[in-house]
């Protein structure tokens, strides 16, 4: 089991006995025990819980092993310092420490100082803001673990959470948002686990994950930073479940020096694409590129990866790009509408089958450059200024429209009279669609109709593809 959830499961079982420690209060106006939250923290022992009314505390706190801070509310309750160099808050070789309901603000100053510093320690955060420090949260130390829940980590100049030397950290439900340098940088062994997050606006980059990290983001919203959504340096990995990524300005992804990620049921919405680069190897199932500016995903230099019942539409560049000696497996792919081609080989190997690859404006495939394509049971249609070129058409391909519901509106379901549904010799019905429910096949009936629930960015929603028209 992950270090990080481990540690969230002895925080647990340490808040859920808290009852048996003490309770100090806290009020800045004089009117409980102690005037200054490190004036409690001085006092309680372990177990204790420190009770802060609401009101703006100006101090900085060094935490103590198995102690609770409790505010009154992320707006009401507020700690915040400008002075020196030193943390807002630091925790330093302590354990089961916890803050709720607080907002941590390093006020403005000339003298840059993080908000939080985590030197082998374990936190947990929920409910709570941290905000306009050098770096919001940063972790270090084999020992370091920090869980933060439904809270949100803002407006800090360089990232919002660094954290390096195999330490933990764990987000759920929170807000990475509008940091200056980047919104989650991980390095160095560090356990990086995301959980509806919202990743956006950050400056640099959303995620940036290197040497040997190993990170999971499930049900996550990242969009509109100002580099890459993620970025995978250095035999880090990445598993990537149900996540929505739009609109960064970097690549969508970037993966390189022996990157290794997966992506599944995730969606990609504009900005720029995908670029797998030097040895890294990228997995993509069951998942959509929309309108991607540039190429939807280069595979560049050694790199290596599989597609498997992905979309790729409408993008202002090629679909898919293989070069160098990338060796790329694309099966159960429709690749449609995009500017460049459908498919462009310029070095490297391509293997594509049973895939769906139309009115794609510049080739359908296009093979050059020593590239190899190796090609079984596809159907490659309507494509200018020709479907194919440097390659040519197999005896088991097709070259007819496919009869898509909708790809006007993305919805690429086949329907009942489609082709593409008879062409395949083996493995089923051409393009992406997962397991369609086949009409009877008279004109006009809808094949490929199928209700999901699915849930982009931690929102579940109900998706039904059918509909009427389309190619």
């Amino acid at each position: 089991m992950p270090r990080c959830v481990l540690f969230a499961i002895v925080v647990v079982v340490a808040v859920g006995t808290l009852g048996l420690g003490g309770q100090l209060l806290v009020a800045a106006d004089g009117s409980a025990s102690f005037r200054t939250i490190q004036g409690a923290i001085d006092a309680a022992g372990f177990g204790d819980t420190i009770v802060v009314k609401s009101g703006v505390y100006e101090e900085q706190l060094e935490l103590k092993a198995g102690t609770t801070i409790r505010g009154s509310g992320g707006g009401t309750t507020v700690v915040r310092f400008a002075y020196g160099y030193e943390p807002l808050v630091s925790a330093r070789n302590v354990s089961q420490c916890v803050l709720e309901n607080i907002t941590l603000e390093r006020a403005p100053s000339l003298l840059p100082a993080d908000v939080l510093t985590i030197a082998n320690a374990s936190v947990m955060l929920v409910r709570c803001n941290v905000v306009g420090g050098s770096v919001g949260i940063n972790v270090s130390g084999s020992a370091g673990r920090v869980v933060f829940v439904q809270g949100v980590i803002e407006d800090n100049a360089a990232q919002g959470v660094l954290a390096s030397e195999g330490t933990g950290v764990e987000l759920r439900e929170a807000s990475v948002i509008t940091n200056s340098g980047g919104g989650i940088a991980v390095k160095s062994g560090v356990e990086l686990q995301l959980t509806n997050v919202v990743i956006s606006g950050n400056g640099v980059y959303g995620v940036s994950a290197s040497a040997f990290v190993a990170a999971a983001v499930t049900d996550c919203t990242i969009t509109s930073n100002g580099g890459p959504g993620i970025e995978l340096l250095g035999n880090a990995t990445l598993e990537v479940l149900n996540t929505h990524l739009a609109a960064n300005r970097g690549p969508a992804m970037r993966l390189e020096d022996g990157a290794t990620a997966t992506c599944r049921q995730c969606r990609f919405d504009g900005g720029d694409g995908i670029v797998v680069s030097g040895s890294s190897r990228l997995g993509f199932r069951e998942s959509a590129l929309t309108a991607m500016s540039g190429t939807a995903i280069s595979w560049r230099g050694s790199s290596s990866g599989t597609l498997y019942r992905v979309s790729v539409l409408d993008g202002t560049g090629a679909g898919i790009a293989v070069a160098g000696s990338s060796h790329v497996t694309i099966e159960h792919a429709t690749i449609a509408g995009n500017e460049g081609a459908g498919v462009s080989v310029t070095g490297g190997t391509v293997d594509l089958a049973h895939s769906i690859v139309v009115l794609n404006r510049r080739y359908g495939i296009e093979v050059q450059g020593g590239g190899l394509l190796r090609s079984v049971s596809n159907n490659i249609w309507g494509n200018s200024p020709e479907d194919l070129s440097g390659a040519a058409l197999r005896a088991d391909d097709v070259s007819v429209p496919p009869s898509f519901v909708g790809l006007e509106t993305g919805d690429v379901a086949l329907r009942g009279d489609s082709p593409c549904l008879l062409a395949a010799v083996s493995g089923g019905a051409l393009g992406s669609v997962i397991d369609p429910r086949i009409a009877s096949g008279v004109h006009g009936e809808v094949a490929g109709a199928w209700t999901s629930t699915i849930g982009w960015g931690g929102v579940a929603s109900t998706v039904r593809l059918g509909g009427e028209g389309g190619w």
